[in-house]
């Protein structure tokens, strides 16, 4: 059994859409979907100041069946609870609560409950073509989106949004090497994920496959993949945040991962751009998805 997780903090109005759309991407193979919600109890950027917003994600739950999990608040003022060799045990920053969830999601779903084929992906990340577990793993152990960091020597880890993990071999010793918090890692700091730098470490080269990327701005429409869905291919044509060059040439802030997945980026709202401009661009991408969908055309 294939299990998915996800952290949820705002749009409730995509949870369902995010559901199906994974679901689907397997082929027909058996997944277990589940939602964690951390979306914030006060007013915050996240929330766009609704506090409403983790009661609306429980309801799209209820409503469909989906399992869902609250992460417990405290913990990230106890940081120490999730983390066993944290060194700072109260931050509430995006970074650290994101670390914190993914790393509360590893302790429940891999070390408590023995799940052994793990994916955690963004809200804001939706794939586009089907697949299989071993196709889109190409029999790896950990797949990911590579990241590094430079600060006297280069630290190369895993961006948290996009991680699978296949630990059908794994002892459980080796389980608890995972970790995802940000912070100083080898003496360089980065950002949520930065602790995977370890379990790099204790993998061979064949264990671990780095995902194709084409990264925010750094590709354009003199590069984009031949053969993209339409919902995409619109998407990324006309969002106010790519930059233009002086000769026309569009550089996408959207992002494609091994020609698979698409992230629309910012969906946490991170930017903290206010209500009004996300909702605006976030409802317009989202009316494509479901034109898409219900035209059978969202995978390719």
């Amino acid at each position: 059994m294939i299990t998915i997780v996800s952290t949820w903090v705002n749009h409730p109005e995509v949870l369902l859409i995010h559901r199906d759309m994974w679901i689907k991407a397997f082929s027909g193979e058996p997944v277990t979907y589940i939602v964690y919600i951390d979306a914030k109890e006060y007013p915050d950027p996240s929330n766009f100041g609704d506090v409403t917003m983790k009661q609306q994600l429980i309801q799209v739950c209820v409503d469909n069946s989906i399992e869902y999990i609250v992460v417990p608040q405290e913990y990230h003022v106890q940081r120490g609870k999730v983390f066993p060799r944290c060194t700072v045990q109260s931050d509430i920053s995006p970074s650290a609560s994101d670390a914190l969830v993914c790393q509360y999601m590893w302790n429940q779903q891999v070390l408590e409950k023995g799940v052994n084929q793990f994916l955690i992906v963004q809200t804001d990340l939706f794939p586009y073509r089907t697949f299989t577990w071993d196709s889109i793993t190409r029999g790896a152990e950990f797949c990911y989106r590579p990241q590094q960091r430079t600060d006297g020597i280069t630290l190369h880890y895993a961006w948290n949004g996009l991680c699978f993990f296949d630990m059908r071999r794994w002892p459980d010793v080796k389980k608890q090497i995972v970790n995802f918090d940000y912070g100083f890692h080898k003496g360089v700091f980065a950002d949520a994920g930065a602790g995977t730098c370890y379990i790099l470490d204790h993998l061979d080269p064949e264990q671990k496959f780095e995902f194709e990327e084409l990264n925010s701005n750094r590709w354009s429409s003199k590069d984009a993949p031949i053969n993209l869905p339409d919902w995409i291919t619109e998407h990324i044509n006309t969002d106010v945040r790519n930059k233009i060059s002086e000769d026309g040439t569009i550089l996408y802030y959207s992002e494609i991962f091994d020609n698979t997945f698409f992230h629309l980026r910012a969906g946490c709202n991170w930017d903290n751009v206010g209500k009004d401009l996300h909702d605006t661009r976030y409802s317009r991408f989202i009316s494509l998805i479901l034109h898409a969908m219900n035209n059978k055309t969202v995978f390719i």
